[in-house]
């Protein structure tokens, strides 16, 4: 109360003498609530390009429920694309045209012979997005094109990526690792030019594995996740039954941490800027489609916290 009472005499007393009352600070209004989703939804092996069997309307429910500023899919399929976009233009989402990227993963063989990738979807719109081809390439899926896909948030130093890695392998681990790496360096190289970066996806790894210490913050040391060397932390590490690691976002792997399911889908936020502020929150939905089964394998994981920028 003395502080404010102090305030409130400088400013009289300034005005007062004709001086001009210096403007608040401008930092407050730079902090920005937000929530971001991501979600494997299985859209062709479980699905066959369905936009029909429940799991269109279980994505847009997602995303709407979460009330998500960012939202990020792998595995889905041109046309159920299009008919979320439907969806969330429906539900009162801004011009989806521009507030929506695509990129191809696989452009054949599946999904009725249309593109089968990862989507992302922002409530601001959308500068131009670029997918980027990451190394090496899985010589066992010579059909798909693993990448990242990243759009800058419109008139903010924000961008936002998704990706699907290669799924681990005992026989050739370096796929995996190799491109989780090459990821890295592409989302930091953004973090050096001084922007904010929220990267979501599909990892097919666990939080302790050391390939992932590049990307976990040093501030993430638990029993089930060390070593970390990186400039980002995953939304839901502060789980407190598993801290470090989160909650299980797979319903298909053996066991992980803490007897959970393998948690292999991950929402990073960078703080190498300290653009992440405060506490941060993550929790999992498991949507329910056709005939009482799971809508995918994968369970939604979301993030909710506020940023700097």
């Amino acid at each position: 109360m003395r502080l404010r009472v102090r305030a409130i005499l400088a400013a009289a007393l300034a005005v007062l003498a004709g001086l001009a009352v210096p403007p608040a600070p401008a930092s407050a209004a730079e902090l920005r609530p937000f929530t971001a989703l991501h979600w494997n939804v299985s859209g062709w092996v479980q699905h066959r390009n369905s936009t029909t069997d429940g799991l269109v309307d279980k994505i847009a429910s997602a995303i709407t429920s979460k009330d998500a500023d960012f939202a990020g899919l792998n595995e889905i399929c041109w046309d159920q694309y299009q008919a979320v976009l439907g969806k969330l233009a429906d539900a009162g989402w801004p011009d989806t045209k521009n507030f929506a990227r695509f990129e191809i993963n696989m452009d054949t063989g599946i999904c009725g012979g249309k593109p089968f990738g990862m989507a992302l979807f922002s409530k601001a719109a959308l500068g131009t997005a670029t997918g980027y081809q990451l190394e090496p390439q899985n010589s066992a899926e010579p059909l798909v094109d693993r990448k990242l896909l990243c759009a800058p948030v419109t008139g903010r130093k924000l961008r936002y990526c998704v990706t699907h890695i290669t799924p681990d392998s005992a026989a050739h681990p370096e796929f995996n690792a190799g491109q989780i790496d090459h990821a890295r360096r592409i989302v930091d190289d953004f973090l050096n030019a001084g922007e904010t970066v929220v990267t979501a996806g599909d990892f097919n790894v666990t939080p302790g594995a050391g390939r992932l210490d590049g990307w976990y913050s040093p501030t993430i040391d638990t029993p089930y996740n060390s070593g970390n060397v990186g400039r980002h932390v995953e939304m839901d590490d502060q789980y407190s039954v598993c801290p470090g690691f989160g909650r299980s976002t797979s319903n298909v792997n053996p066991p992980g941490a803490c007897d959970t399911a393998q948690k292999i889908d991950m929402i990073f936020v960078s703080v190498g800027n300290e653009e992440l502020v405060g506490c941060y929150e993550a929790g999992v939905l498991q949507p329910i489609c056709k005939d009482g089964e799971f809508c995918s394998d994968h369970q939604v994981l979301w993030g909710s916290g506020t940023l700097l920028s």
